[in-house]
């Protein structure tokens, strides 16, 4: 929704439904995901609040790949067995500044799993795409991610991506 000059409104859902099938290579199971998110955007500026939850069957299987899941984030995707998410992300592209090719994220999530447990994760990323000089089609990432669940010690998670596109 556009509400005002350089103001945006949009609202997502989504549901996942998981459930064995076949031979039951990963044994017999049945879960669903469901999920909702909010995002405002006002010049190069985006808020997103979301809430997932997983239902008690089983967590979220992922055999080829990640969980498409609002609350996923680097280390936890919020998918456990009966996981109630929320999270909060601000991004914002620094070009409006006189930044160009650098942008930033961060994210915040925090799960509340059966039996008085949660597990709460915050992360952030700084990219820079070179878009001019020798340097061009480089792109540098920067990403940091701290998840402190309560049954485990704090886990932290620090990248540097360098990534390069080869132009034919």
């Amino acid at each position: 929704w556009q509400l005002a000059d350089g103001f945006q409104l949009r609202g997502e859902l989504q549901f996942i439904d998981q459930q064995s099938v076949g031979h039951e290579l990963l044994g017999s199971f049945a879960t669903q995901l469901y999920g909702a998110s909010l995002i405002a955007s006002y010049r190069g500026a985006l808020l997103t609040v979301a809430f997932t939850s997983t239902a008690d069957g089983s967590e979220i299987l992922r055999p080829f790949g990640g969980v498409p899941a609002f609350n996923s984030l680097m280390i936890s995707d919020f998918d456990g067995a009966g996981e109630n998410s929320w999270g909060v992300g601000l991004s914002y592209d620094f070009a409006r500044i006189g930044l160009t090719g650098v942008k930033a994220f961060a994210n915040y999530a925090h799960g509340e799993l059966p039996a008085n447990q949660h597990e709460d994760e915050i992360d952030g990323t700084i990219d820079y795409r070179i878009d001019r000089g020798p340097l061009k089609n480089f792109w540098l990432r920067l990403r940091y991610a701290h998840n402190a669940p309560s049954n485990q010690a704090a886990t932290e998670d620090f990248r540097i991506i360098l990534n390069y596109t080869f132009v034919f």
